[in-house]
């Protein structure tokens, strides 16, 4: 796991993005969060996630890499002048990335409910170390566990995996 993450407890109900993405470029605080949070409702009505990119990399002066797995929803975001790049998501995808943020169904790692959610994982092999923003702190589940909750967000969510990996 790499130092410099800020561990961070998210403050909205839809912090986990803005969280998992300052967490790699500054020590997230509230009023951090909700400004990414605004800047990513306001950007674009279709695409918050867009917006939340756009505020870190121009506030923070880095780069984030966007992965879609859905074709059609990728070319949507092409067509509209956004950055990103078609790619299954898998753990063997998962596995080349530094740090990736990662969307998947939340249930399979909280319990509580099924739903989208971002959390940032630091290894993978047969465990995935993660940083979960709904509690601010690092879990250890079986590798299994995140290949459940992809195909969960896939199949019972009907919503494209993603994938934000900044740029080092």
């Amino acid at each position: 796991m790499r130092s410099s993450l800020s561990m961070y407890m998210q403050t909205a109900g839809q912090g986990c993005l803005a969280s998992c993405m300052l967490s790699q470029v500054t020590q997230p605080t509230e009023e951090r969060e909700h400004e990414c949070m605004l800047k990513g409702l306001t950007a674009d009505r279709f695409d918050w996630a867009h917006g939340h990119i756009k505020y870190v990399e121009e506030e923070f002066n880095t780069t984030f890499t966007r992965y879609i797995e859905h074709p059609r929803y990728c070319k949507y975001v092409l067509d509209n002048g956004r950055e990103a790049q078609q790619r299954p998501i898998t753990i063997e995808f998962l596995k080349q990335r530094e740090e990736p943020i990662v969307l998947l169904d939340a249930f399979f790692l909280q319990g509580i409910m099924h739903e989208p959610h971002y959390i940032t994982i630091h290894s993978l092999d047969e465990y995935c170390d993660y940083y979960d923003p709904s509690d601010g702190k690092t879990h250890r589940v079986h590798t299994t566990v995140i290949e459940v909750a992809l195909q969960s967000l896939r199949t019972h969510l009907l919503i494209s995996p993603q994938v934000l990996a900044r740029k080092q």
